[in-house]
């Protein structure tokens, strides 16, 4: 009896072993159709995009196909154009993985253009009022921006854990202050009253972020930080159980707290993850590409731009970086071709405009996805 029991425990054991195993390949399969019906979304929207551009450029320009031409692979003409794509895609890649770790959270702060302006302006007035070695210079320069940009988001994440304010409403007016505070510190403490127009002096040499020579590509650090960075909160985000915590506090808060997991403290980490992250962006962005800070031209948007590229991941971190370089270079391209042609650089607007709204359209192959999910699942 005791070895007919044995067997019998054996045999239940393995079945149980086997139905998760087989669970556990269905949850991949499904995922995987998943990733793959948004990817077939994305790419179709951005077909559709092109399209529609190439309909107003046949419309509007006596050079159609030059015009074309210039927006699809101008960036890949001369090293200098590839090379302004990847400097526009730090900045943009940052800034949508900080609104990426706070959507995770199931939290819709918009106060990431806040944090960059906050961030740009307070490295810069590192970079200007201390004297550092080289090297360090900007490592403080930068830190002093991260805690800028979390301040500017963090606000909102205490205001609706302690009055249930709505951060959304709290985040864009947030934005409005750091803008500010910004003109305020410039104007106040940084303003090169000699110069003529309103710009601040000029940042010391060793606070300045060099870049490094590949070939005829001059590679920002910035790139190589963000690299970096994306890849620690994908890593943060799947593979940590505080990260998943942070994802389930954005599926299902109440969930979580059944759990015996404090959502609040999880809400708060997210914020202040994502308002660093943008700070620093902006803190990379001014000393990689600046030597002072122009008042009339250096605030660029980045923040709000930012939000187009995590729409284009579909939140995912680890296409932040790819859903920026698309971005980049078709803004490159739509520059250069309004540089050499009649057609409007305005044109870049419907494209994001006509991408968005086909990626963001959760019906368009929906019906397809799960009948693959089905099927799949059907098959065991």
């Amino acid at each position: 009896m005791g070895k007919n029991n044995f067997k019998i425990m054996l045999t239940n054991m393995r079945a149980k072993l086997q139905a998760k195993q087989a669970s556990k390949s269905i949850s991949k399969r499904v995922e995987s159709i998943r990733i793959q019906t948004e990817l077939l979304r994305t790419l179709v929207a951005v077909v559709i995009a092109f399209a529609v551009a190439l309909i107003i450029i046949l419309c509007v320009s006596k050079q159609p196909m030059e015009a074309f031409k210039y927006l699809v692979i101008g960036p890949l003409m001369k090293p200098r154009y590839f090379n302004q794509v990847l400097v526009q895609m730090v900045p943009l890649a940052l800034t949508g993985l900080a609104l990426a770790i706070m959507l995770k959270a199931g939290q819709f702060n918009l106060a990431t253009e806040g944090s960059f302006i906050l961030g740009g302006v307070l490295a810069a007035f590192f970079a200007i009022k201390v004297a550092l070695p080289m090297g360090i210079h900007p490592i403080l320069a930068i830190i002093f921006g991260i805690i800028g940009g979390a301040f500017i988001c963090v606000v909102p994440a205490i205001l609706k854990l302690s009055f249930g304010i709505s951060e959304m409403v709290v985040s864009l007016m947030m934005n409005y202050i750091a803008l500010r505070i910004g003109n305020t510190i410039i104007r106040g403490a940084l303003l090169d009253e000699s110069a003529g127009i309103l710009t601040t002096e000029q940042f010391h040499e060793t606070a300045q972020m060099h870049t490094i020579p590949v070939g005829e590509l001059e590679i920002q650090v910035a790139l190589i930080i963000m690299v970096i960075v994306v890849v620690g909160f994908y890593v943060y985000l799947s593979k940590t159980r505080s990260g998943y915590a942070l994802q389930l506090s954005g599926l299902n808060g109440k969930f979580l707290a059944f759990s015996g997991i404090g959502a609040s403290g999880l809400i708060l980490a997210s914020q202040i993850m994502g308002g660093a992250v943008a700070g620093g962006a902006g803190a990379m962005y001014t000393l990689s590409n600046l030597e002072r800070y122009d008042l009339v031209n250096t605030f660029p948007n980045k923040g709000f731009d930012g939000m187009i590229v995590t729409i284009l991941a579909r939140n995912n971190p680890l296409l932040v970086p790819i859903a920026a370089f698309f971005l980049a270079y078709v803004r490159e391209g739509a520059e250069i071709m309004s540089r050499h042609t009649d057609v409007s650089v305005e044109i870049m607007s419907i494209i994001q405009g006509v991408i968005i709204i086909f990626v963001a359209g959760q019906a368009l192959f929906s019906k397809m996805q799960n009948k693959r999910i089905i099927k799949e699942v059907a098959n065991g």
